[in-house]
């Protein structure tokens, strides 16, 4: 909507990696799957995040050292939201337990990204080999779904895509 409003290409946000951090975090308390795993994608439609790889810490250095103003949300420094906690709770109790984690959750999260663009591809390939679609109908080869292993998880990334689908539900289905 804004960028029609004033007529903008993209939107830049100011997410940055501890932002991704928390999203990771969140997602996992979530029971979530790679694909909530990947953390805030860094882009979607209209809306480009070119800071996710550079720390807070890192972007308020040079904001500092540049002498570049800008406003941090009062908010950010209260502990009623989940993601406040984490930030201010729970994290750098975790990052002194665990040292090399600062250093290694970005890690993490680019190798997730790269698996999820493997699962993503061969998700393609299996719907290239197990369906097709006649007009208006999706049809399911049967016999070309059992050659899947973990067919169940294929079928369910492939259904997902259409509707919001229960994994539980659609298997018993």
């Amino acid at each position: 909507a804004m960028c029609r409003e004033f007529n903008y290409d993209y939107i830049l946000t100011a997410h940055h990696l501890d932002d991704q951090i928390e999203t990771f975090f969140m997602h996992l308390n979530r029971g979530a799957g790679l694909n909530g795993l990947t953390g805030i994608p860094d882009h979607n439609n209209k809306i480009r995040r070119p800071l996710l790889i550079f720390s807070r810490e890192r972007i308020e250095n040079y904001a500092i050292n540049n002498e570049v103003e800008y406003r941090e949300d009062a908010s950010n420094n209260q502990n009623n939201y989940l993601r406040n906690q984490l930030r201010n709770l729970v994290l750098p109790q975790l990052y002194k337990a665990l040292p090399q984690l600062r250093e290694n959750l970005p890690k993490v999260l680019v190798n997730l990204k790269a698996s999820k663009q493997l699962q993503d591809d061969a998700v393609s390939r299996f719907r290239e080999s197990v369906i097709t679609q006649v007009q208006d109908e999706i049809h399911f080869s049967i016999k070309a779904l059992k050659s899947y292993h973990q067919a169940g998880l294929y079928l369910y990334e492939v259904v997902n895509q259409y509707t919001a689908v229960n994994y539980d539900e659609l298997m018993q289905f």
